[in-house]
């Protein structure tokens, strides 16, 4: 069996995406390999340190893992924003760093002038170390954003997700799930608010940060954030997700789909998703048409999917064959 080095700055027991992505790849990652887990803590480094200096020195225990003949693969689980994050191919360039989301894939979809400016930084800083080292990232929507000279050392470590009960109802809901203080998550319910208004369907909204003096018309229900994320789902005939902004996975997505949700959205709802019978709009209008569908069939397609192509044991399998490509 491999040996493989896990070295992450990501938190465990946080319900944000990027630790859950991390918490999956371990879980992957230990089907078919022996994984030590070295955390390195980032959190008493100010933001200023995070974005100008991203060569510190690593503390001793790190380097010691990175230069330790003793394993297979060193993995690392980092930001481009880390104080840290060309520290690592400094020691080891054979470290295969795992960002889940490419800079260039935010770049291109950018949703302000600051953010823009800020992406092309961190494209910037990106390049450099796929100049080094392997990079891995969620999928193929991630490597198709990166110039074409660097692709070679990109990877792909995929999220798995588990098959949950069907909790699909054909006269149910429409749902969405979000943090209202995400600016597409707001452009979303704003969208989502005015498709209510002319339809004869439910819908509930769950989630964090909600404007409670929000309007809601009649049909639209806000539910609060759930412990629970079944509760989300449990009784829905679709989750809407008109978002035109993605990297890495929307976890909510899949999550829907592993419960025989369909999901109706925008491409970017679906990023990294190889779903061929995903239901992809590329306008506005066409949300209200879509929602009443015959959408049994998507539901059973949506279970099909996740349980054939994200199960853990085909995804670990994949990401073994990924690492057989480094050395």
């Amino acid at each position: 069996m491999k040996k493989i080095a896990y070295v992450t700055e990501r938190k465990t027991g946080l319900s944000n995406g990027s630790s859950v992505r991390d918490a999956r790849l371990l879980e992957s990652l230990r089907i078919n390999a022996e994984v030590d887990v070295i955390f390195n803590d980032v959190s008493t480094y100010g933001r200023l340190d995070s974005i100008l200096f991203s060569n510190k020195s690593l503390p001793d225990d790190v380097k010691n893992v990175l230069l330790s003949p003793s394993y297979d693969y060193v993995i690392v689980s980092t930001f481009t924003v880390s104080p840290f994050f060309h520290s690592y191919a400094h020691i080891n360039p054979n470290a295969i760093y795992y960002l889940c989301d490419s800079a260039f894939h935010m770049r291109s979809q950018f949703l302000n002038l600051k953010f823009k400016l800020l992406t092309f930084f961190l494209s910037w800083k990106e390049s450099r170390i796929l100049n080094k080292t392997k990079i891995a990232y969620l999928g193929g929507d991630e490597i198709s954003k990166i110039p074409r000279k660097y692709q070679d050392n990109a990877i792909v470590f995929p999220f798995h997700i588990d098959l949950n009960d069907n909790v699909f109802d054909e006269s149910g809901f429409i749902s969405f799930i979000g943090d209202y203080s995400f600016t597409p998550n707001k452009v979303a319910l704003n969208k989502i608010l005015e498709l209510a208004k002319n339809s004869s369907l439910n819908f509930k909204l769950f989630g964090s940060n909600f404007d409670l003096e929000t309007l809601l018309p009649a049909n639209v229900e806000y539910c609060g954030y759930v412990e629970d994320v079944s509760d989300a789902y449990r009784g829905a005939r679709a989750l809407i997700y008109p978002i035109r902004y993605g990297t890495g996975v929307k976890n909510k997505v899949i999550e829907a789909m592993s419960f025989g949700i369909p999901v109706i959205g925008y491409k970017e709802a679906f990023t990294n998703i190889e779903f061929e019978d995903a239901i992809i709009l590329s306008e506005y209008n066409s949300f209200s048409d879509r929602l009443f569908f015959n959408l049994l069939s998507y539901s059973k397609k949506s279970r099909l999917f996740i349980k054939e192509k994200m199960n853990k044991g085909r995804v670990s399998t994949f990401i073994m064959e990924q690492l057989s490509r480094v050395k």
